[in-house]
């Protein structure tokens, strides 16, 4: 991948922008034509002490509760009873925020789950 990337003036205002939310543990919605480089944006991203969890978009949210856990090394399954505590679980870890690639495939009902997803 090439460092240079990131070399205009606008997506460098993009990338200070995306870091500073990161840091203060808020969202951020990345938007764009096919092929206008959002994912690749996104591999770029690497905050000081903190790790990334990328997953890819799953249609429920139990499911997608399940593959951030798993990704962070946790035993879940994916079951409508668990979302609860595996949002909670989610809620109170610390040192990393989440990557959702082609979140636009996500259900609606999802987003409120998302928007609690906050760090510390």
């Amino acid at each position: 991948m090439k460092e240079d990337f990131i070399s205009d003036k606008r997506r460098v205002s993009y990338l200070a922008a995306t870091y500073n939310r990161i840091y203060r543990g808020q969202s951020v919605l990345m938007e764009g034509d096919f092929g206008a480089g959002k994912t690749r944006f996104l591999k770029l991203l690497h905050p000081k002490k903190l790790h990334a969890v990328w997953v890819e978009s799953l249609f429920n949210i139990h499911e997608t509760l399940a593959a951030i856990l798993k990704e962070l090394n946790y035993e879940a399954t994916a079951t409508y009873r668990r979302t609860p505590q595996y949002l909670k679980m989610i809620c109170n870890l610390s040192n990393c925020f989440i990557i959702i690639d082609e979140a636009n495939d996500l259900d609606t009902r999802v987003w409120p789950y998302l928007k609690r997803l906050n760090f510390r």
